[in-house]
């Protein structure tokens, strides 16, 4: 598969890595827009005929993965300072017939310690506790970040980058999923979607509900579930929706029910949103119940060849999708409440079955994804511990001051040297920060009744950390390394 974008030819054996490089090219989420590698750039050869650019965080995990028995010792062992060499250029060039070699090897400075500063940048009280995360949008007039949330009178807020309130407004009921952008327009100017009670809302920035929202989905008492689906970018956007019974509807961007999606039962409730992916020319709809059924649909809402798939055991909330070119090498990874992971194909081979380390009889699972979807990671905790695992299912760290009640874990991966797991013990209202060798990387833990949204700058190479306690809203800087 090949492109060109502007002066470039861009190729891959794989359809969908080809379609994630010009999504962060529109997104502007390149290299060309950090000051780091802009200034790393400046002192390559601009005129070489050949330069390969290796980014060391980025490509560390790939390295350490395919290393032999002889290497891995070595690596292991430099891999601090290894890990600091940013970037690497390697440069060919040919000049009157002869060749000239060009080396350019940028290093950063390793922290002094594993804490990092976290700085309190900003903060709001609001008349009543705060009930929702505070969900990251974005204003489409200037690309800056605003905050949507909700309190628990059931106003919702808009706020500004600055912790000013834009608006708010009372809906009837909590919301209870996550806050979506989309184009409803298709001009650019980005509208936010959610749902309350068996209701779809889509709000305007200034806080002016659309014509014919909110809309009730017939059928639905609980809406748990929904989904924006982008088939193929036009903006002709599916809502999936599904409630507390495990009966799964499609709509248009209207909330209009589809054929085929009236709703279908699954005979349970959901453990994450309907999941749409285009593998090759395939569109795929992913469904799993917490009985463990799995369902594969396509955009007709007809059962795939190789479904359903019943386990007879139920699974713990989230999965992960290895995507691939084709649904045969595509694989889902869920794990089961008995500790059990499991990966299948989306032709409904199933590839692995193992059974993790269970530490005692109510230990608990969980599938924890990063913020795009590529990676993941698996949390079990007891009444004693709570362990991190890689998705092989090897120990990273295990820690054993939690309740072990209610927790929400969050995976954050931007580099080998920039991955942070933030566990939010819900009870006693506080998030901790940690690295994947198990290092707390706050002094203390933050104040925080609900998960975090996180924003990374990569420019000055920092977190921007969004809490909610109480009735408080804080912003924090945290260095990113």
């Amino acid at each position: 598969y090949y492109t060109n974008v502007g002066n470039f030819l861009l190729f891959t054996d794989e359809l969908f890595l080809l379609k994630e490089v010009l999504n962060s090219i529109s997104g502007e989420n390149v290299w060309a827009k950090s000051l780091e590698k802009s200034e790393f750039f400046e002192v390559t050869n601009q005129a070489s005929n050949f330069s390969l650019f290796i980014n060391t965080p980025d490509f560390w995990a790939r390295l350490q993965r395919n290393l032999n028995s002889h290497w891995q010792p070595f690596f292991d062992e430099g891999a601090p300072f290894l890990k600091s060499l940013d970037n690497i250029a390697f440069q060919f060039s040919n000049v009157d017939d002869r060749f000239f070699t060009n080396i350019v090897i940028s290093q950063s400075k390793p922290p002094s310690s594993d804490s990092r500063e976290v700085i309190e940048e900003k903060a709001l009280s609001f008349p009543h506790t705060i009930v929702t995360e505070p969900f990251v949008v974005k204003n489409h007039n200037d690309n800056s970040f605003e905050l949507f949330l909700q309190d628990s009178t059931h106003n919702i807020y808009l706020i500004d980058d600055e912790f000013s309130v834009l608006w708010s407004f009372e809906v009837p009921s909590k919301i209870s999923t996550p806050v979506y952008q989309i184009d409803y327009y298709r001009n650019g100017k980005l509208q936010l979607l959610f749902a309350s009670g068996n209701s779809l809302y889509i709000v305007d920035r200034n806080g002016t509900l659309l014509p014919g929202f909110p809309t009730q989905i017939p059928g639905v008492e609980d809406i748990q579930h929904l989904k924006v689906i982008d088939y193929d970018g036009s903006k002709k956007y599916r809502f999936s929706i599904a409630d507390s019974k495990g009966n799964v509807f499609l709509t248009d961007k209207n909330g209009k029910g589809l054929d085929g999606w009236k709703p279908k039962k699954t005979g349970s409730k959901l453990i994450a949103p309907i999941w749409h992916e285009r593998i090759g020319k395939k569109d795929v709809l992913i469904a799993i119940n917490a009985k463990g059924l799995l369902q594969v649909y396509n955009r007709r809402g007809q059962v795939q060849p190789g479904f359903p798939i019943d386990f007879n055991i139920p699974v713990t909330s989230s999965y992960h999708l290895s995507k691939a070119g084709k649904l045969s090498d595509s694989d889902l990874s869920l794990i089961t409440a008995n500790g059990e992971i499991i990966s299948t194909s989306l032709t409904g081979e199933i590839s692995r079955r193992d059974q993790l380390y269970k530490p005692s009889p109510n230990a608990q699972y969980e599938v924890i994804t990063n913020q795009d979807q590529s990676d993941f990671l698996i949390a079990s905790w007891d009444e004693e511990n709570w362990t991190l695992l890689n998705k092989a299912g090897v120990e990273l760290f295990s820690k054993d001051y939690f309740s072990g009640e209610s927790f929400h874990q969050q995976y954050f991966s931007i580099s080998a040297d920039r991955q942070l797991v933030f566990i939010t013990e819900q009870i006693l209202s506080k998030t901790y920060i940690y690295n994947l060798e198990g290092q707390l990387l706050t002094k203390a833990p933050l104040d925080s009744s609900q998960p975090l949204s996180i924003i990374y700058n990569s420019k000055e190479d920092t977190f921007s950390l969004f809490a909610v306690f109480g009735s408080e809203l804080k912003k924090f800087k945290m260095e990113g390394k």
